[in-house]
């Protein structure tokens, strides 16, 4: 005994000294990851480097304002971004690939960063000393905070098509007027969805037929590289649940002829990692095969759907400081509102950027749900933008190919939006994501009825827009009918 004791006592002290050596350069090593590897001897770690994204930015921006090709937009901008980051991050790379093994990695262009899993302290150490390095730290993680009286009301196994009439009404499609946007022509055909979530499940009967295709560069799984859609959350199906307000058949989506693309960024816990965040926004921008390699621009998504923010008290700068570069790729993003409401100032980032479209949600009797955040958003900002319903939203559930069920929450919501501006696309390839928010603005409907009248951000309950609703109901029919169509 005496003997493993001392044994275990010489094991802490060199442990101790291989902190210390960690220490020496405390400005780039977080103190979490110092007191994990403490504890661990090893982590997952986030290497940011010092050549930023807005420089290969600031480099192409004045050239791709005279382009009006989305695609080559796109690729001029991911290209910079990727010459930045393979300069910046050989040197790790090649100490990621030197030894016998080779922990699992994520080169990320987009922020200019690695992610790595289970890296020793040597590894730590030997990447902090590199100078192209700026911060080594924990890869961050995080929980949502979702609705959970969601009430399952109808399933239907076995059947090779399901009837309209045996599926409740989608109220959602109702209120905003979508099905009258419909006999006008417009059900989002020529535009493709793109979603970050939890996954999606392939053969459900309301979403098969429109997905784009894995050889069409329609699906990315940042950690297990398969090859097809598929939920990882197996009972509730979050990513599943999401893309159906947008474009799934049957009376439930918005834009029911519009394709869907997918990327997932959900552990088998219901845990969302930041690392494959990036990857997934680089994948909507330019997106590859299944594998992360051949990356065609060309195939990017129209809007991208993000039922996801980040809970109170997370850290959003990576995504703050790449939020110009999702601007300049012209693509429309929208984020829901988040679920912490109610009370001012609840609406959760990104959804609170100036630049994105934030949505809240409205039960079927449109009385704002007491969950759905609310703004101000950043610097006094209007937020959320617009309201959708957000109340036992009818969904595909992901139970099986023919079960469906109703889920609440504000990641219902913003789909409903993605979907609107699908129909917006189809009548106007042209238009651009600030033409897009500002017809979704003023084309809202003010009928929503607050169960809360304190007053946010200095602007009255009463005044249109206010932080609770911001401009109202998103309404289909008025804003395709303010689209000029494109001839």
């Amino acid at each position: 005994m005496p003997t493993l004791q001392y044994s275990s006592v010489l094991f802490k002290c060199l442990l101790v000294l291989h902190i210390l050596t960690i220490a020496v350069r405390s400005e780039v090593i977080s103190a979490k990851l110092k007191e994990s590897l403490e504890k661990k001897s090893v982590a997952n770690i986030t290497i940011t480097f010092k050549t930023r994204p807005s420089e290969a930015l600031n480099r192409v921006a004045s050239k791709i304002k005279t382009i009006t090709n989305r695609g080559t937009i796109l690729e001029i901008l991911s290209d910079e971004l990727e010459r930045d980051a393979l300069k910046s991050q050989k040197t790790t790379l090649g100490l990621l690939q030197s030894g016998k093994t080779t922990p699992k990695f994520l080169s990320l262009w987009l922020t200019n960063q690695i992610s790595v899993q289970g890296a020793s302290i040597d590894l730590v150490n030997k990447i902090a000393s590199l100078d192209e390095v700026s911060r080594v730290e924990e890869c961050r993680t995080f929980v949502l905070y979702t609705e959970k009286d969601s009430v399952k009301f109808e399933e239907y196994e076995g059947r090779a098509e399901l009837p309209i009439a045996l599926i409740p009404p989608g109220y959602g499609v109702s209120r905003t007027q979508a099905d009258e946007v419909w006999k006008l022509g417009y059900d989002g055909s020529g535009i493709v969805v793109g979603i970050i979530d939890s996954g999606v499940r392939l053969t459900h009967d309301v979403l098969r037929e429109t997905y784009v295709g894995t050889d069409n560069y329609g699906w990315f799984d940042p950690d297990q590289l398969s090859k097809y859609p598929y939920d990882i959350m197996i009972y509730e199906g979050h990513g599943t649940a999401c893309i159906g307000p947008a474009v799934a058949s049957n009376g439930i989506g918005i834009a029911p002829a519009a394709k869907w693309m997918a990327c997932k960024v959900v552990d088998a816990d219901k845990v969302w990692h930041q690392d494959w965040i990036i990857a997934c926004l680089q994948f909507m921008l330019c997106p590859t095969d299944h594998q992360g390699n051949n990356k065609n621009c060309s195939k990017a998504p129209h809007v991208i759907n993000n039922s996801w923010y980040y809970p109170a008290g997370e850290d959003d700068a990576v995504l703050r400081e790449i939020t110009p570069v999702l601007v300049a790729s012209q693509i429309n993003f929208v984020f829901c509102a988040g679920n912490q409401g109610p009370g001012c100032g609840t609406v959760a980032p990104p959804g609170s950027y100036k630049e994105f479209i934030a949505v809240g949600g409205a039960d079927f009797k449109d009385i704002l749900t007491p969950s759905s955040g609310w703004g101000p958003g950043e610097g006094g900002m209007i937020k959320p933008d617009v309201i959708a319903a957000g109340k036992y939203v009818p969904i595909a559930h992901v139970s099986s190919d023919y079960a469906y069920s109703t889920e609440s929450g504000t990641s219902l919501a913003s789909p409903q939006v993605a979907g609107v501006i699908a129909l917006m696309l189809q009548k106007n390839p042209t238009l651009t994501p600030p033409e897009i928010n500002k017809i979704l603005r003023n084309t809202a409907i003010n009928n929503v009825t607050l169960n809360n009248q304190d007053e946010c951000g200095g602007v009255p309950v009463d005044k249109i827009p206010n932080h609770q609703i911001g401009y109202g109901y998103v309404n289909a029919l008025n804003a395709v009918n303010a689209v000029t169509a494109l001839h």
